[in-house]
Protein backbone atom coordinates (compact mmCIF):
# COMPACT_ATOMS: atom_id res chain seq x y z
CA UNK A 1 0.00 0.00 0.00
CA UNK A 2 3.03 2.81 0.84
CA UNK A 3 4.61 2.00 -2.41
CA UNK A 4 0.82 1.91 -4.06
CA UNK A 5 0.50 5.71 -2.21
CA UNK A 6 3.99 6.77 -3.86
CA UNK A 7 3.42 5.98 -6.74
CA UNK A 8 0.16 8.09 -7.05
CA UNK A 9 -2.67 4.83 -7.05
CA UNK A 10 -4.48 5.52 -3.98
CA UNK A 11 -7.72 3.60 -4.78
CA UNK A 12 -5.39 1.01 -5.43
CA UNK A 13 -3.24 1.10 -2.53
CA UNK A 14 -7.34 0.88 -0.51
CA UNK A 15 -8.18 -2.08 -2.77
CA UNK A 16 -4.78 -4.02 -1.40
CA UNK A 17 -5.57 -3.09 2.53
CA UNK A 18 -9.11 -3.84 2.11
CA UNK A 19 -7.52 -7.55 0.69
CA UNK A 20 -4.97 -7.87 3.88
CA UNK A 21 -7.58 -6.42 6.41
CA UNK A 22 -11.35 -7.54 5.30
CA UNK A 23 -12.54 -7.22 8.38
CA UNK A 24 -11.86 -3.09 8.55
CA UNK A 25 -14.46 -0.51 7.44
CA UNK A 26 -13.54 1.39 4.37
CA UNK A 27 -13.60 4.74 6.74
CA UNK A 28 -10.47 3.14 8.45
CA UNK A 29 -9.50 2.00 5.36
CA UNK A 30 -9.25 5.80 3.98
CA UNK A 31 -8.03 7.19 7.01
CA UNK A 32 -4.90 4.99 6.87
CA UNK A 33 -4.33 5.70 2.86
CA UNK A 34 -4.14 9.56 3.64
CA UNK A 35 -1.98 9.13 6.54
CA UNK A 36 0.32 7.51 3.61
CA UNK A 37 -0.09 10.12 1.44
CA UNK A 38 1.02 12.83 4.26
CA UNK A 39 3.44 10.74 5.42
CA UNK A 40 4.96 9.98 1.13
CA UNK A 41 4.79 13.82 0.88
CA UNK A 42 6.70 14.09 4.22
CA UNK A 43 9.66 12.42 2.35
CA UNK A 44 12.93 14.14 1.75
CA UNK A 45 13.64 14.83 -1.51
CA UNK A 46 16.80 14.08 -3.50
CA UNK A 47 19.61 11.71 -2.44
CA UNK A 48 23.39 12.75 -0.83
CA UNK A 49 25.04 9.25 -2.07
CA UNK A 50 25.80 5.81 -0.96
CA UNK A 51 28.19 7.06 1.83
CA UNK A 52 25.70 10.01 2.39
CA UNK A 53 22.87 7.63 2.42
CA UNK A 54 24.75 5.15 4.95
CA UNK A 55 25.30 8.06 7.32
CA UNK A 56 21.93 9.63 7.19
CA UNK A 57 20.41 6.24 8.28
CA UNK A 58 23.48 4.36 10.34
CA UNK A 59 21.58 2.61 13.34
CA UNK A 60 18.61 1.89 11.27
CA UNK A 61 21.55 -0.12 8.85
CA UNK A 62 23.47 -1.08 12.26
CA UNK A 63 20.65 -2.99 13.31
CA UNK A 64 19.70 -4.38 9.94
CA UNK A 65 23.41 -5.25 9.59
CA UNK A 66 23.51 -7.50 12.65
CA UNK A 67 20.67 -9.32 12.67
CA UNK A 68 21.28 -10.31 9.37
CA UNK A 69 24.97 -11.44 10.29
CA UNK A 70 23.30 -12.91 13.24
CA UNK A 71 21.41 -15.31 11.12
CA UNK A 72 24.46 -16.89 8.75
CA UNK A 73 26.64 -16.63 12.09
CA UNK A 74 25.36 -19.63 12.97
CA UNK A 75 26.33 -21.70 10.82
CA UNK A 76 22.34 -22.49 9.13
CA UNK A 77 23.94 -22.97 5.80
CA UNK A 78 26.21 -25.60 7.05
CA UNK A 79 24.01 -27.46 8.10
CA UNK A 80 21.58 -26.98 5.34
CA UNK A 81 24.45 -27.42 2.34
CA UNK A 82 26.34 -29.97 4.13
CA UNK A 83 23.87 -31.83 6.46
CA UNK A 84 24.30 -34.96 4.92
CA UNK A 85 28.01 -35.24 5.27
CA UNK A 86 27.46 -33.72 8.80
CA UNK A 87 25.56 -36.84 9.74
CA UNK A 88 27.77 -39.41 7.93
CA UNK A 89 30.97 -37.65 10.14
CA UNK A 90 28.90 -38.44 13.13
CA UNK A 91 28.47 -41.98 11.82
CA UNK A 92 25.08 -42.34 10.32
CA UNK A 93 24.95 -44.16 6.73
CA UNK A 94 23.70 -42.44 3.85
CA UNK A 95 20.43 -43.56 3.84
CA UNK A 96 20.27 -42.72 7.19
CA UNK A 97 21.32 -39.37 6.71
CA UNK A 98 18.82 -38.62 3.73
CA UNK A 99 15.72 -40.21 5.92
CA UNK A 100 16.63 -38.03 9.01
CA UNK A 101 17.18 -34.64 6.95
CA UNK A 102 13.63 -35.36 5.30
CA UNK A 103 11.93 -35.73 8.23
CA UNK A 104 13.41 -32.65 9.95
CA UNK A 105 12.74 -30.54 7.26
CA UNK A 106 8.79 -32.13 7.11
CA UNK A 107 8.35 -30.78 10.60
CA UNK A 108 9.63 -27.46 9.42
CA UNK A 109 6.35 -26.33 7.93
CA UNK A 110 4.56 -26.53 11.54
CA UNK A 111 7.31 -24.41 13.26
CA UNK A 112 7.34 -21.71 10.58
CA UNK A 113 3.37 -21.73 11.47
CA UNK A 114 4.38 -21.33 15.44
CA UNK A 115 6.59 -18.25 15.00
CA UNK A 116 3.46 -16.41 12.94
CA UNK A 117 1.40 -16.80 15.92
CA UNK A 118 3.89 -15.66 18.26
CA UNK A 119 5.63 -12.65 16.48
CA UNK A 120 3.51 -10.33 17.15
CA UNK A 121 2.67 -11.82 20.80
CA UNK A 122 6.26 -11.98 21.85
CA UNK A 123 7.56 -9.15 19.88
CA UNK A 124 10.70 -9.43 17.52
CA UNK A 125 13.27 -8.77 19.71
CA UNK A 126 12.28 -11.32 22.27
CA UNK A 127 11.93 -13.82 19.00
CA UNK A 128 15.49 -12.84 18.26
CA UNK A 129 17.53 -13.34 21.45
CA UNK A 130 15.15 -16.26 22.39
CA UNK A 131 15.62 -17.70 19.07
CA UNK A 132 19.57 -17.13 19.45
CA UNK A 133 19.69 -18.58 22.92
CA UNK A 134 18.07 -21.86 22.11
CA UNK A 135 20.16 -22.42 18.54
CA UNK A 136 23.53 -22.00 20.94
CA UNK A 137 22.22 -25.02 22.65
CA UNK A 138 21.77 -26.66 19.29
CA UNK A 139 25.21 -25.98 18.51
CA UNK A 140 26.50 -26.97 21.91
CA UNK A 141 24.85 -30.73 21.71
CA UNK A 142 26.42 -30.52 17.79
CA UNK A 143 29.56 -29.98 19.35
CA UNK A 144 29.29 -32.33 21.97
CA UNK A 145 28.47 -35.38 20.06
CA UNK A 146 31.30 -35.22 17.81
CA UNK A 147 33.47 -34.80 21.00
CA UNK A 148 32.02 -37.91 22.28
CA UNK A 149 32.63 -39.97 19.01
CA UNK A 150 36.31 -38.43 19.07
CA UNK A 151 36.73 -39.36 22.56
CA UNK A 152 35.32 -42.84 21.32
CA UNK A 153 31.86 -42.68 23.58
CA UNK A 154 30.10 -44.31 20.77
CA UNK A 155 26.43 -44.58 23.35
CA UNK A 156 25.53 -41.14 23.00
CA UNK A 157 27.87 -39.60 19.83
CA UNK A 158 24.79 -40.05 17.64
CA UNK A 159 22.35 -39.29 19.79
CA UNK A 160 24.05 -35.83 20.48
CA UNK A 161 24.73 -35.02 17.08
CA UNK A 162 21.08 -35.92 15.96
CA UNK A 163 19.10 -34.19 18.41
CA UNK A 164 21.61 -31.39 18.21
CA UNK A 165 20.64 -31.34 14.25
CA UNK A 166 17.11 -31.25 14.71
CA UNK A 167 16.94 -28.63 18.00
CA UNK A 168 19.08 -26.49 15.37
CA UNK A 169 16.80 -26.60 12.81
CA UNK A 170 13.36 -26.29 14.50
CA UNK A 171 14.58 -23.18 16.85
CA UNK A 172 16.38 -21.63 13.93
CA UNK A 173 13.32 -21.81 11.83
CA UNK A 174 10.87 -20.82 14.76
CA UNK A 175 12.96 -17.69 15.51
CA UNK A 176 16.13 -16.58 12.92
CA UNK A 177 14.90 -18.04 9.83
CA UNK A 178 12.35 -15.54 8.84
CA UNK A 179 13.13 -12.90 11.43
CA UNK A 180 15.75 -10.90 9.51
CA UNK A 181 13.67 -10.88 6.62
CA UNK A 182 10.38 -9.10 8.61
CA UNK A 183 12.68 -6.90 10.34
CA UNK A 184 15.03 -5.68 8.02
CA UNK A 185 12.04 -3.58 6.28
CA UNK A 186 10.38 -2.51 9.46
CA UNK A 187 13.73 -0.58 10.78
CA UNK A 188 14.00 1.24 7.77
CA UNK A 189 11.78 4.25 6.88
CA UNK A 190 10.04 4.57 3.75
CA UNK A 191 12.60 6.67 1.85
CA UNK A 192 15.59 4.30 2.75
CA UNK A 193 13.77 0.92 2.78
CA UNK A 194 14.46 -0.80 -0.90
CA UNK A 195 18.46 0.52 -0.42
CA UNK A 196 18.87 -0.31 3.17
CA UNK A 197 17.09 -3.66 2.54
CA UNK A 198 19.69 -4.20 0.06
CA UNK A 199 22.21 -3.49 1.85
CA UNK A 200 21.63 -5.70 4.56
CA UNK A 201 20.21 -8.74 2.30
CA UNK A 202 23.68 -8.38 0.65
CA UNK A 203 25.25 -8.07 3.95
CA UNK A 204 23.40 -11.61 4.96
CA UNK A 205 24.36 -13.09 1.43
CA UNK A 206 28.30 -12.45 1.97
CA UNK A 207 28.38 -14.28 5.72
CA UNK A 208 26.29 -17.13 3.85
CA UNK A 209 29.50 -17.11 1.22
CA UNK A 210 32.05 -16.66 3.68
CA UNK A 211 30.39 -19.22 5.98
CA UNK A 212 29.76 -21.93 3.70
CA UNK A 213 33.04 -21.23 1.89
CA UNK A 214 35.18 -21.69 5.20
CA UNK A 215 33.29 -24.90 6.58
CA UNK A 216 35.07 -27.61 4.13
CA UNK A 217 38.28 -25.95 4.20
CA UNK A 218 38.37 -25.33 7.96
CA UNK A 219 37.07 -28.75 7.99
CA UNK A 220 40.25 -30.23 5.87
CA UNK A 221 42.71 -28.09 7.46
CA UNK A 222 42.12 -28.93 11.01
CA UNK A 223 41.20 -32.92 10.87
CA UNK A 224 45.19 -33.16 9.93
CA UNK A 225 45.65 -31.78 13.45
CA UNK A 226 42.79 -32.85 15.36
CA UNK A 227 41.18 -35.79 13.38
CA UNK A 228 38.20 -36.10 12.24
CA UNK A 229 35.20 -35.74 14.70
CA UNK A 230 37.41 -33.29 16.80
CA UNK A 231 37.40 -30.99 14.21
CA UNK A 232 33.74 -30.80 13.48
CA UNK A 233 33.48 -30.07 17.18
CA UNK A 234 35.33 -27.59 17.09
CA UNK A 235 34.05 -25.93 14.15
CA UNK A 236 30.40 -26.19 15.58
CA UNK A 237 31.77 -25.08 18.75
CA UNK A 238 33.36 -22.08 16.73
CA UNK A 239 29.88 -20.88 15.45
CA UNK A 240 28.38 -21.00 19.04
CA UNK A 241 31.38 -18.75 20.33
CA UNK A 242 30.24 -16.27 17.18
CA UNK A 243 26.74 -16.45 17.72
CA UNK A 244 27.15 -15.41 21.37
CA UNK A 245 29.34 -12.75 20.20
CA UNK A 246 26.79 -12.00 17.32
CA UNK A 247 23.84 -11.95 19.85
CA UNK A 248 25.70 -9.03 22.26
CA UNK A 249 25.31 -6.41 19.41
CA UNK A 250 21.93 -7.59 18.59
CA UNK A 251 20.85 -7.00 22.31
CA UNK A 252 22.51 -3.80 22.18
CA UNK A 253 21.28 -2.44 18.60
CA UNK A 254 18.36 -4.07 17.57
CA UNK A 255 15.21 -2.41 18.61
CA UNK A 256 11.76 -3.75 18.68
CA UNK A 257 9.61 -3.21 15.80
CA UNK A 258 6.26 -5.36 16.63
CA UNK A 259 3.05 -3.11 17.24
CA UNK A 260 4.83 -0.04 15.80
CA UNK A 261 4.27 1.66 12.69
CA UNK A 262 6.35 1.49 9.69
CA UNK A 263 8.89 4.34 9.45
CA UNK A 264 8.26 4.92 13.12
CA UNK A 265 10.72 2.46 14.66
CA UNK A 266 13.32 4.12 17.20
CA UNK A 267 16.49 3.08 16.36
Amino acid sequence: PAWLVAQGRSDEAIAALSRLFPNVSDEALQVEVRLLVEADRALPVGSAGLLGFIWEHARALRAGVTINVLQQITGINVILYFGPQVLKIAGASDAQALLGLATINACLIVVVLGFSSVADAWGRRRVAILGSLTTMVGLAMLSTGFFLRARGWHVLDKVFALLGMVWFRWTFAFSLAPLPYVMTVELLPQEARAVGAGLSWATNWACNFVVCQSFPMLLARSQEVLGEDMAASAIFLMYLVLTAAALCAVIVVLPETAGVRLGQVKT
